[in-house]
């Protein structure tokens, strides 16, 4: 008979005394690392479809770069616009001449004591000025602004032809491992039916009411079973691993798939063959007519480089100067400019040439895709 567990603890705590402590250690280390193991194992990620897509988006470097893209896109928007809007300046400066340029008075036909020098600059000078610049009209900046808006559509359509391209992925990669998955849980029944079918037909055998031969082949299809399973499990590791690559899951970390395989797959096969393909639809396309619209501006721009460019400015400056007392001298002034490029050695059709078979390339991209 076993004895009590109270009765057994007091015996082995007056027969072993000193290894008490010892013990309550050794327990108290053994009770963590199976705390932890619990832990560890229940920190398993199971994920579905969406959320493999949704974690892709969240941590894909392909994304994160076309966010950016779009980003960078609207501040050019705000640089382009900025540069038709009045530009300020101020500015100052002090000059102190510790030796004066001067030339002799004789030499200047005044007729002066012999030694005397007339100076050019006074010893101090103090300026200060203000500037204002207006850009009145340019043709490259209106192109500019134009472009630089075009271009932001041009940004959204990367950032959703990028989030397509990463749902596709992901989805060709959450796929297998998850029919995989479906896979062993049928063959993990069949394996439990048939060892409770074993076990029958071996008691049966024992009994003397069959043949060991029944025994012995639904023995060899347990261990073909079994040996199938090892092997579809290795498989699905790596089919996760692939899975894990694909939405930048860290690979030392568990994963798990879980989603309905026959609601996926009856979405997959959802799609027309039948209709009319509507080419908008699709965000590479889109994002391909936009990339032509932006090369069609720069045709435009560098058709019309005769257009002149027209500034407006006004300045205002003030300066202190003298040799001992100082004294004011305000002066103001307001003004355009005007400049039109008259011939620029044929750069500007060179430029609209290379543009023209950019668009060439772009069409022969468009029809390639349709």
């Amino acid at each position: 008979m076993a004895c009590c567990p109270t009765k057994a603890a007091n015996a082995y705590t007056q027969n072993y005394p000193d290894m008490l402590p010892s013990f309550h250690k050794h327990y108290a280390l053994a009770f963590l690392v199976m705390l932890f193991s619990a832990h560890t194992a229940g920190a398993q990620t199971t994920m579905t479809l969406a959320d493999c897509i949704q974690y892709a988006f969240n941590n894909s470097p392909d994304i994160k770069s076309a966010e950016l893209v779009v980003k960078d896109a609207d501040w050019q928007i705000k640089e382009s616009t900025s540069l038709g809007l009045p530009q300020f300046t101020i500015g100052g400066g002090y000059q102190y001449f510790i030796k004066q340029p001067a030339l002799p008075a004789e030499a200047l036909g005044f007729e002066a004591p012999e030694g005397t020098k007339i100076a050019f600059q006074l010893r101090n000078s103090l300026n200060l000025n203000g500037q204002v610049n207006q850009l009145l009209f340019s043709n490259d900046y209106l192109i500019g602004l134009r472009a630089s808006k075009v271009y932001r559509q041009y940004a959204d359509f990367q950032l959703v032809s990028a989030k397509q391209n990463m749902r596709n992925k992901v989805t060709d990669a959450y796929l297998p491992p998850l029919i995989v998955s479906e896979y062993l849980k049928n063959l993990d029944q069949n394996i439990a039916n048939l060892e409770v079918l074993f076990n029958d037909t071996k008691a049966i055998n024992e009994a003397g009411l069959n043949e060991q031969l029944d025994v012995d082949r639904i023995q060899l299809q347990l261990e073909d079973l079994r040996s199938d399973r090892s092997n579809l499990t290795r498989q699905r590791d790596n089919l996760i691993n692939v899975l894990k690559f694909t939405i930048g899951y860290p690979v030392a970390e568990s994963l798990e798939v879980s989603d309905n395989v026959e609601k996926l797959l009856a979405d997959i096969g959802e799609a027309d063959m039948v209709s009319a393909i509507d080419f908008m639809n699709r965000p590479e396309y889109l994002e391909l007519l936009k990339g032509r619209e932006l090369q069609t501006l720069n045709v435009e721009r560098y058709k019309k480089y005769w257009m002149p460019n027209l500034f407006g400015y006004g300045q205002y400056q003030t300066s202190w100067q003298g040799n001992n007392d100082l004294f004011w001298i305000p002066s103001s002034v307001v003004g355009v400019t005007l400049s039109v490029n008259v011939w620029d050695g044929g750069t500007s059709r060179a430029k609209r040439e290379r543009v023209m078979i950019d668009i060439n390339e772009i069409d022969e991209r468009k029809r390639q895709l349709e």
